[in-house]
């Protein structure tokens, strides 16, 4: 059965490659049509269908059939493709995804043309020829196009975050607008030790691992907002059916993912590496920022007062701290203790905050 994270991205992939494939098939049946218009070509009788079905049948036939490809190249995605591909060249990435999925897209467009043949033959009464074999070049460089050009699509999706191509495309965010967003900064504890340790190449290495294993928390419907160095900004909108304690369970979940993997770090770095994060909830300006590299940006002293509770860790003999407002947003906190360390002050800040340690009543670490 499908993982909560995996079926998030199916969806996210499907709609990438529906969009790609019902766009390119719509404009190759126009431009077909039109040509044929133009030059006054007759069509013989006996291919035609009834008054009516001419637009209509394409039409049906291309959102049928973008649907059964975007749903088969999404699972081999999903499935497959995502751990063959990863950390290959976008080159690759093209290359591996044009061989294998357009054996899948090639089966299936068999299929579908036999049923649509046998459909129509069935309701007709005469057989419809609805492709020749004069149109399998045309059918070759069609699913080459569409494999890579939906290949570039979900590139730019994971560069700039789940969904917010769409967003970008839209233009959502080219006004600054408010949101009451919850923001956590996670950083790697003791990292100036482990660097001068590990030499920066390998240490590279490690963060590299860590965040690889920080994908556990797509499963709490965590937005990673930036990396910056050896720390990860995630993110939630407030209010969009996320509860404060699935905010604490994607940290420790992450927590608990290193753990289990101890044996390999310690292998492979001679160290488990340990995070510690800061976690606040208010209001920031989103907008899309930059001409040169266009990204979309959060401001706000939300995010400034999160980075400043993190980097209170280390006094506070912490490895997870909350703002009194993320605390009182929540009536209770089922497997977490939650301390009061009183008010600290901020860098920055004119008044001190109100603190908490987060800690977990049991940590579950599944070889």
């Amino acid at each position: 059965m499908l993982q909560n994270y995996s079926i998030k991205e199916f969806f996210r992939h499907f709609r990438i490659y529906f969009f790609t494939i019902a766009l390119i098939a719509g404009l190759w049946s126009f431009g077909r049509t039109s040509v044929l218009l133009i030059h006054d070509v007759q069509v013989d009788e006996h291919l035609l269908l009834p008054h009516g079905l001419n637009i209509l049948f394409p039409a049906i036939i291309i959102m049928i059939s973008s649907a059964l490809l975007s749903a088969a190249l999404s699972l081999s995605d999903v499935f497959v493709l995502n751990k063959v591909l990863y950390r290959k060249s976008l080159f690759s990435v093209i290359l591996i995804a044009v061989f294998t999925q357009s054996i899948i897209l090639n089966l299936i467009y068999s299929f579908v043309s036999t049923a649509v043949d046998c459909a129509l033959e069935f309701v007709i009464g005469h057989k419809v020829e609805i492709s020749g074999d004069h149109e399998t070049h045309i059918w070759i460089i069609f699913i080459i196009f569409a494999i890579v050009l939906s290949r570039f699509f979900i590139e730019i999706d994971r560069k700039i975050g789940p969904g917010n191509i769409w967003k970008l495309i839209s233009g959502k965010f080219y006004r600054p607008h408010e949101e009451d967003r919850i923001f956590m900064f996670i950083d790697l504890k003791d990292s100036t030790v482990i660097a001068e340790k590990l030499g920066h190449l390998k240490y590279s290495k490690l963060i590299q691992d860590c965040f690889s294993d920080l994908s556990v928390i797509s499963k709490y419907k965590a937005e990673i907002y930036q990396y910056v160095g050896d720390e990860v900004v995630i993110s939630w909108k407030a209010h969009d059916n996320i509860e404060v304690k699935q905010c604490f369970d994607a940290f420790f979940a992450f927590q608990n993912e290193l753990l289990k993997k101890e044996s390999y770090y310690m292998e492979n770095y001679g160290t488990l590496p340990h995070f510690k994060a800061g976690i606040h909830l208010g209001p920031v300006v989103v907008a899309e920022v930059g001409r040169i590299k266009r990204e979309i940006s959060y401001h706000g002293d939300t995010m400034n007062t999160a980075a400043r509770i993190q980097g209170k860790c280390n006094d506070l003999d912490a490895s997870f701290l909350a703002s009194e407002d993320i605390v009182n947003s929540h009536d209770t906190f089922e497997h977490y203790q939650i301390n009061d360390v009183g008010e600290i002050s901020l860098k920055g800040k004119a008044n001190p905050m109100r603190l908490f340690k987060i800690i977990p009543l049991a940590v579950t670490v599944t070889p």
